[in-house]
């Protein structure tokens, strides 16, 4: 049907689907659905239903199922903020209640709710160390490392939450005049006291992702060098957002 063009009567049976899953334990098939019932949203309505149902829908416990829906969420909104960025960035900050609606958030407000979902996956780092790329074939397309390398979810995980830190684009004003400020030296040495920082949104964004990477490597030695280049895949994009 998805071949088709008929996403209303497929995201109908994916809905179906997801409903019986979940009934059934079934962790598969019930994250499954919800990847693919959001990009048939998205297909349908847009960005703003699909992200809002997604994060409204019942997930799964596992946290490796929670790991492919927090990517795919966050991607979404990331997706997004850069497809209308024109049109977001012409928004005006509301007060807001009630159900999520990406229709009136501004900029940094989605980009606050994305970085937030990628820090709770990167809190859950430790549940994905033994965990590989490829076990979420859906939404990360695995670099051309060894799998050895870099391989696990857990390194995925912190390079993709580094990289969204690292994007100059959605950084304040005051970030990107007070860069002088920073101490490259302690960015780049180990004098560095990292607890809690890369939670800190006080703290700049540089900064929090030395120690995010400080962090993870400590962590786990695979998490030294270049970083992880797992991204996003066609196929998860697919998934979760049509770009």
């Amino acid at each position: 049907m998805i071949g088709e063009q008929k996403f209303a009567e497929a995201l109908a049976a994916v809905e179906r689907l997801e409903a019986s899953a979940r009934r059934a334990g079934d962790v598969a098939g019930w994250t499954k659905a919800l990847l693919r019932a959001t990009q048939l949203r998205i297909g349908l309505h847009g960005y703003e239903t699909a992200v809002r149902a997604l994060r409204e829908s019942a997930w799964p416990d596992d946290p490796v199922s929670r790991a492919a829906l927090d990517l795919c969420y966050a991607h979404a909104l990331t997706t997004y903020l850069d497809a209308y960025s024109w049109e977001i960035n012409r928004r005006e900050a509301v007060a807001a209640s009630g159900p999520l609606d990406l229709k009136s958030w501004t900029a940094a407000m989605i980009r606050a709710e994305a970085e937030r979902s990628y820090l709770e996956l990167w809190e859950q780092r430790a549940a994905l160390g033994s965990a590989p790329v490829a076990s979420l074939a859906e939404v990360l397309e695995p670099n051309t490392f060894p799998p050895a390398v870099r391989g696990t979810l857990r390194d995925a995980v912190s390079y993709l939450y580094a990289g969204l830190l690292a994007d100059s684009s959605g950084w304040t004003p005051e970030e990107e005049n007070e860069l002088f400020r920073l101490d490259l030296a302690g960015l780049l040495g180990s004098g560095m006291k990292a607890d809690g920082a890369p939670a800190d949104s006080t703290v700049h964004p540089l900064a929090r992702l030395a120690a995010c990477s400080m962090i993870s490597s400590a962590g786990t030695a695979t998490a030294a060098g270049r970083p992880q280049r797992s991204r996003p895949a066609s196929r998860g994009r697919a998934a979760c957002m049509r770009r």
